[in-house]
């Protein structure tokens, strides 16, 4: 078997199921050519037109990347890929896998810049384009024939030619960032809006179907599809407080019943060799027999590729079905730290023995102490607090899916977020950790961000729904009454509100001008007035202590610190350009910094001497012979 298959020529198939299927001797047709004999007048040309193909072949194969396995060969080679030097590869803004191949590993698309457009690079050329039109972009995904990009952008879910044009909707309310799946019979699975379900639409456009429904998972988000061949079913991951834990779950659409497959898993694929490929969130990737029949795995585990680079839980890989492979390397997981930048951009670290697997944190009114969403293994994610700068770190909550945290102006409670499967909870408990846990807020709808009124009677938070748009913004009391106030309601997607120190603005994201840009309302008549701060691209707004400045990251990831008027109507005097913030690795959804009384910034690094440096991908063709060798007893 393992000699038929090394024969195949898997180049010659558009997709994995007409791969599978010449697997299993269902169809299969080579077509040869014979070449006529040349002259021997014609020998020396022959030879010298073939010595310089084949230098020049080898130039274009060094210089670059993603060139697909050789037929019938079984050579398993490996090189560093580079992206170039005028585009970086965008991930931790993103959910869901940053690149994808075409079928045939001709094409890479990516996230190529801080816009989050679509970057193209195509194996004949040196350079790669960016798809004009595709700006807010995530989850790449080619169509069999490598023609058509699908992606969602402002909760769309789109496709564009894979050489640029114009970009077609094909549903509304898609997950930003949770990935689609493309399957053999022309119809896309993807996340729905409200993030706790898959649907179905054709290609084309049209009506949507249920897949999954919303209700299946009870408050869980089903994410990052992927396809089995001939339309049989669709591998997906369900993630839990965060993605802190997940699973790799199948959906019979024959049946329309899902069922778990393994558990600890962040994403999985089904290869034209009848393998299951999953990564685990160490970045070791494990292949295991799966039956297609009974959709259910055969076998033992057996790890294939490790030293898979992780962001947020995900791994950065792409494989095409003519068997070429690509994976970023670095350290698995995201081990952080906390450090500070000053306002000319040097750096210090609080605690260089103190790191983690943290995704969040908020410092104390007295900037001596700092909440942390931290992972633990085994218990899940639970908010912990640090005495700085190298004091003691002490866990808070422990119901294991507890994140964003914030701090009362007193100093005295944490409020923060409790996944739940009936909606959104904003719990508080006291910073010294005694006396019992108080409920805050409930809301039918997921939260996804909060944070408290220096006055302490008002909680602003960020909710996540498909009905408009992906978030809007509320002001709900404190004081446990049921006093609403909408701040930012609309078809746009809002994010990260905070309130001003005196309390009169909220300030926000919101894409309602097509790119993330922040805005100012006032409040609580959040109508009486509505300014844009931010041009050309803006986030994670944070107010100055004393309320004059107010400081986000432009569209290239500098620092901006707006000045903000004298008087009581609200203004802007200036836009100053502080320092490259690359270093914050701003996340999209939430905030990436805050400001320090004394004017200097505070955020989330990599642990160690790791810095922030473009994506270095690692190519390496005829991967599936790799894995064949690997499987062998």
């Amino acid at each position: 078997m393992l000699q038929a298959i090394d024969k195949l020529p898997a180049d010659q198939f558009a997709t994995a199921a007409q791969f599978s299927d010449a697997l299993s001797g269902r169809s299969l047709t080579v077509t040869t050519r014979q070449a006529p004999a040349a002259t021997v007048g014609m020998a020396w040309r022959t030879r010298f037109y073939a010595a310089s193909v084949v230098a020049a072949l080898g130039i274009a194969a060094a210089m670059w990347g993603f060139a697909r396995g050789h037929g019938t060969q079984n050579l398993v080679a490996r090189r560093y890929m580079s992206l170039g030097d005028s585009v970086q590869m965008q991930i931790a803004q993103r959910v869901a896998l940053p690149l994808a191949l075409s079928p045939d590993g001709s094409r890479l698309a990516f996230l190529g810049d801080t816009l989050f457009r679509i970057w193209v690079k195509r194996r004949d050329a040196l350079d790669a384009v960016p798809l004009a039109g595709t700006e807010g972009a995530s989850s790449p995904t080619f169509s069999p024939d490598g023609q058509w990009i699908a992606y969602v952008a402002d909760g769309h879910l789109k496709k564009v030619r894979a050489d640029g044009g114009v970009s077609i909707t094909i549903a509304d309310s898609a997950g930003q960032g949770f990935g689609q799946a493309r399957l053999d019979d022309g119809t896309l699975s993807y996340t729905d809006g409200s993030l706790l379900g898959l649907r179905r639409v054709n290609e084309s456009g049209g009506a949507t179907t249920v897949a999954v429904a919303d209700t299946t998972y009870k408050g869980l988000a089903p994410m990052l599809a992927t396809p089995l061949p001939r339309a049989r079913g669709v591998l997906f991951v369900v993630c839990a407080s965060n993605c802190v834990t997940m699973s790799l779950d199948v959906l019979d659409l024959r049946t329309g019943r899902a069922k778990r497959l393994v558990d600890n898993a962040s994403v999985g694929w089904y290869l034209p060799n009848g393998q299951l490929v999953y990564v685990q969130p160490g970045g070791v990737a494990m292949a295991v027999p799966f039956d297609l029949s009974t959709l259910s795995i055969r076998g033992a585990p057996v790890p294939v590729l490790q030293g898979i680079k992780m962001t947020s839980y995900l791994p950065e890989l792409a494989w095409s079905a003519s068997g070429t492979l690509l994976y970023g390397v670095g350290s698995a997981g995201g081990t952080l730290t906390l450090d500070e930048a000053a306002q000319g951009g040097a750096v210090t670290t609080f605690d260089s023995s103190w790191s983690g697997a943290f995704n969040s944190f908020a410092l104390s009114p007295n900037g001596r102490e700092v909440a942390v969403g931290a992972t633990t293994p085994g218990a899940g994610l639970d908010i912990w607090i640090k005495q700085l700068e190298h004091g003691p770190f002490t866990r808070l909550t422990f119901s294991g899916h507890d994140r964003r945290p914030t701090w009362s102006p007193d100093g005295r409670e944490v409020a923060f977020i409790r996944d739940s499967a009936s909606g959104g909870d904003v719990w508080a408990r006291a910073a010294d950790g005694g006396g019992a846990e108080r409920r805050l807020t409930h809301s039918h709808r997921a939260i996804q961000e909060v944070s408290w009124s220096k006055d302490g009677k008002w909680l602003l938070v960020r909710t996540e729904t498909g009905a408009a748009g992906n978030g809007d913004v509320l002001a709900v009391s404190a004081l446990g009454d049921s006093a609403t106030v909408p701040i930012a309601g609309t078809p746009a997607t809002e994010l990260q509100p905070a309130f001003s120190p005196n309390g009169k603005w909220v300030a926000y994201v919101s894409n309602e001008a097509g790119l993330n840009e922040v805005f100012v309302r006032p409040f609580p008549d959040a109508d009486a007035g509505h300014w844009q701060v931010s041009n050309g691209g803006g986030g994670s707004p944070v107010w100055s202590a004393d309320g004059k400045e107010l400081y986000f990251l432009n569209g290239s990831n500098r620092l901006i610190a707006a000045e903000i008027g004298p008087g009581p109507a609200f203004s802007v005097t200036k836009l100053e350009r502080l320092f490259d913030a690359t270093a914050f690795g701003y996340v999209g959804y939430h905030w990436a910094f805050d400001a320090t009384r004394d004017g200097k910034f505070v955020y989330l690094g990599p642990a160690g001497s790791a810095k922030p440096a473009a994506a270095q991908l690692v190519e390496v063709d005829n991967w599936f012979a790799d894995i064949r060798a690997r499987l062998k007893p």
